[in-house]
């Protein structure tokens, strides 16, 4: 059972090592060019902690296109600019871009959730 939790465990360390790598990738390659566009800078969604804005980004690509609109009109009306604007997104980015963005966000969860499974295979 050790060497079970141990192989899963190096292989969730592993993914945690490149989650940084895709993070800062993601953020230089695409957020930085949506910052700069005046269209998309204000429709990015609000940014708790300093990062958080491009992971949220990167979840609004991620998901199905259709939750995101869901999650665009139910968020207009009490709390606007919480969550980006997937159409606009969408509009100005490029497919490259949104692979990038699931690969990221993906990876990233993927991770998180290994980790969590050698975790509990080893208490």
């Amino acid at each position: 059972m050790i060497n079970e939790s141990f192989d899963l465990g190096l292989v969730a360390f592993l993914a945690l090592l490149l989650s940084p790598v895709l993070f800062v990738i993601f953020g230089q390659v695409t957020v930085r060019k949506l910052r700069k566009n005046r269209q998309t800078k204000d429709v990015l969604g609000m940014e708790f902690v300093s990062g958080s804005g491009i992971t949220g980004v990167a979840q609004t690509f991620s998901i199905p296109r259709s939750w995101a609109r869901k999650l665009d009109e139910k968020s207009r009306g009490y709390a606007p600019g919480v969550i980006a604007n997937s159409d606009l997104l969408y509009e100005h980015t490029t497919i490259f871009d949104r692979f990038l963005a699931r690969l990221f966000y993906w990876w990233v969860v993927f991770s998180v959730i290994t980790m969590f499974i050698a975790m509990a295979i080893e208490s």
